[in-house]
């Protein structure tokens, strides 16, 4: 089962009253008790930033993400506005993206249009990888990955595969690493390094 939250607030993540800094540990049983969280007193304050963790669980996946979408001239943020960073995709996937919005776009659509391939690999790494070298030559013919090289973006993305629950991180280079149970939780964005001791 995979569950889904955009808080629309920033990074503050709650679950059942256990609050880690400006991220808390999601669960997948249950969406109910997410909601918003004001700073407390002994919180560590941090600039505006954005994040997107993914957790590998028992019975699914949990993607998240705050709501910041930043728009840049190459790698250089220009402006920053809030809207929707994560989507329930075709084949029951889960998308999140950090990074430039338009490249995210692309990515969601490359992965929404070819979900009818998951079931059709061996091992679930073959779909994330050739999700990568679809979209890298997509990116390359548009002059996005090449000389110009103006790839600014990461994802996670959870998808079932065979009876299974799968959750990968595209990053670097969109290189797709699985999530597994000695490595269950990832979070990108320029907020990694804010929320990584939290997880």
């Amino acid at each position: 089962r995979f569950i889904v939250n955009n808080t629309g607030t920033g990074a503050n993540f709650h679950f059942a009253g256990r609050q880690l800094g400006s991220v808390a540990l999601l669960s997948a049983t249950s969406c109910s008790d997410l909601q918003s969280l004001s700073r407390d007193e002994g919180e560590q304050h941090f600039p505006a930033m954005t994040v997107v963790v993914g957790f590998l669980c028992r019975d699914g996946a949990v993607v998240a993400s705050d709501s910041m979408l930043t728009s840049s001239m190459g790698q250089i943020p220009i402006a920053h506005h809030t809207g929707k960073k994560i989507a329930v995709l075709g084949g029951n996937q889960v998308f999140a993206f950090a990074g430039d919005q338009g490249q995210g776009d692309r990515f969601r659509f490359v992965a929404d249009g070819n979900h009818a391939a998951i079931p059709n690999t061996h091992h679930p790494l073959h779909y994330p990888l050739t999700l990568a070298q679809l979209v890298l030559q997509q990116f390359q013919s548009t002059g996005i990955v090449g000389a110009f090289n103006a790839l600014n973006l990461s994802t996670v993305l959870a998808f079932p595969h065979n009876g299974t629950h799968q959750c990968c991180v595209f990053d670097g280079p969109l290189q797709p690493r699985l999530l597994d149970a000695h490595h269950y939780y990832v979070a990108i964005g320029s907020g990694k390094l804010a929320a990584d001791p939290f997880l």
